[in-house]
């Protein structure tokens, strides 16, 4: 019983006392953020690095795009680097002298890449194998993912926006649709009749600027056919302008194309678009596949693809527990994977949907460390090398000075009243490091930045950090027993993984306070008591907030 609760405190309740050199202290005492909404996990990089910094490392935060660093992680361990989506062609039918005489079945397995580019090539395959014809009709089967009839999450106010974009195992152009704008023409380099365009756009000779730099959109949803509109005027002096949105249905942007593909190949093909499993009488015909995960999960970090990280996520549920995969075998399969492969605090890792566009994902810095170190030490600068890198490309690309370029390697992550960053700092000394900060703050979206870019230089510069020693000899710190801690109330200021700060226990002596230290699997729990009723530790606890820890709570056994 004793050792479940000890168990149920780590994962729920504990709040873990700072372990901050003084300068980490210093910065966010100047940031204005509250320590309670900040979590430090800072060691130097692989399983077993001495610990630089640490501040509530197992309080649960919401993760936004850092959750995607798990999704990645996870199908690197079981897929491997050079894991391939396939996307399938069948014929359900007799082919005689050119022509088939029956359907074009696709079947998709979840490509996150699948493109225009890539139905031109294999129309043109088709074509090759001397299909010059077809009878009857496209049938596209989505079961290897269960089917949506969302285009759109939904997350925000822009739900047209490409990285709202709902997965699909028929994925299609990333689910968005691409127009282009010069003057008052309206153009599209693929034929989709799966949506209209109204054009109300004039063209005007004024200068490129303010309302004459960029068309006005609207688009109109419809469960039948759903219409993108543009107008007000357009500078014909602009260059042209691009627009991505999601207006339609990957999978029936998909058959608009292989409609178009097809007979521009020199296949003639004026069928239907049919919905539904692969016929029992169809034989593979082509087997196509997509680039290596490696390149993949790179553009997923890199770029924080949020539809990329939700067909990872997905194909990792049906790796595990077969098809038809949802989002709860994809919970699963996540937690399961990083268990069999001993990444620690998996179980801390609750992701929804694998990308962070969502508001139930929760992690805490200690998990997300272990997952670091875990990475480093098994794949090193593979791995690293998914991740933006400072002063090269994705997010963080112009984030920090030119001398600590390429030195940096990181996954962010924002939502309104977060941000979060974490990944690796190489120090001037050559000493790598793992980082990870997670702010969930009402003050994150105007001081979080600062306050991490600060943490993350004091790194890369090499500070001297501050090496916290464990007392010795101290007459109140042995370890109590079951039977000393039963039926009595103490006040926690503290969970350490490393060695405890003199600073600490003098503080708590020097106010009067006895203290006991309890052993746990992750470090030492500090407990001022014990008390005989919860009332006489609730009298003290004002007193110890206020002295020694404003973040301490009474606890009992």
């Amino acid at each position: 019983m004793f050792l479940k609760q000890i168990l149920v405190w780590l994962v729920f309740v504990t709040i873990v006392f700072a372990q901050l050199p003084n300068e980490i202290e210093d910065m966010i005492s100047r940031s204005g953020i509250p320590s309670e909404d900040i979590s430090i996990s800072i060691k130097e990089a692989g399983i077993s690095g001495r610990r630089v910094a640490s501040l509530n490392p197992e309080v649960e935060r919401m993760p936004a795009s850092t959750i995607k660093i798990a999704t990645t992680y996870a199908a690197l361990l079981e897929l491997g680097s050079n894991y391939k989506w396939k996307t399938v062609i069948y014929t359900a039918g007799e082919i005689k002298n050119g022509v088939l005489d029956g359907d074009l079945v696709i079947k998709g397995y979840g490509d996150p890449t699948f493109s225009t580019d890539d139905v031109i090539q294999i129309s043109r395959v088709l074509y090759s194998k001397g299909i010059r014809s077809i009878n009857g009709d496209i049938i596209i089967d989505r079961s290897y993912f269960e089917p949506s009839n969302n285009s759109s999450a939904h997350f925000d106010d822009h739900p047209y926006s490409p990285y709202n974009a709902m997965p699909d195992a028929m994925m299609f152009n990333q689910n968005t649709t691409t127009l282009y704008v010069k003057g008052d023409n309206v153009s599209s380099d693929v034929a989709d009749q799966s949506y209209d365009i109204e054009n109300e756009l004039v063209s005007v000779d004024n200068s490129c600027t303010g309302r004459y730099s960029w068309p006005f959109v609207q688009i109109i949803p419809s469960a039948i056919k759903p219409k993108i509109v543009f107008s007000g005027k357009m500078s014909s002096r602009c260059s042209q302008r691009k627009i991505t949105q999601i207006l339609t249905k990957s999978y029936l942007a998909c058959y608009y194309s292989f409609y178009e593909q097809l007979n521009r190949a020199g296949i003639r093909f004026s069928g239907r678009l049919k919905l539904g499993n692969v016929p029992s009488n169809a034989k593979e015909n082509i087997i196509y596949y997509s680039k290596p995960l490696i390149e993949i999960i790179s553009e997923t970090n890199k770029e924080s693809n949020n539809l990329f990280a939700r067909q990872i996520f997905l194909t990792l549920g049906a790796q595990l527990y077969g098809p038809t995969s949802t989002l709860g075998k994809s919970r699963k399969a996540l937690t399961a994977i990083l268990n069999k492969h001993n990444v620690s605090y998996a179980s801390m890792l609750k992701a929804d949907n694998g990308s962070g566009l969502s508001k139930s994902d929760r992690v805490t810095s200690a998990a997300f460390e272990s997952l670091l170190g875990d990475a480093y030490s098994k794949y090193n600068q593979t791995w690293l090398q998914t991740l933006s890198i400072a002063g090269v490309d994705g997010t963080i690309k112009r984030r920090f000075p030119s001398y600590l370029h390429r030195r940096i390697w990181m996954k962010t992550g924002t939502i309104k009243g977060v941000k979060n960053i974490a990944g690796y700092v190489n120090s001037k000394d050559g000493k790598a490091y793992t980082v990870v900060i997670l702010i969930n703050s009402p003050k994150a979206s105007s001081s979080g930045v600062v306050l991490e870019n600060n943490i993350i230089k004091w790194v890369g510069d090499g500070a001297s950090y501050a090496q916290s020693v464990q007392p010795k000899n101290e007459t109140n710190s042995s370890a109590p027993t079951k039977q000393a801690l039963d039926d009595k109330y103490f006040i926690q200021v503290g969970t350490f993984s490393g060695s405890i700060k003199h600073k600490l226990l003098n503080s708590i002596k020097s106010n009067g306070f006895d203290y006991r230290l309890l052993s746990t699997k992750i470090g030492s729990k500090v407990l001022i008591g014990p008390y005989d009723s919860r009332k006489d530790a609730k009298s003290s606890l004002r007193d110890v907030r206020k002295l020694v820890s404003h973040e301490a709570f009474i606890v009992t056994f």
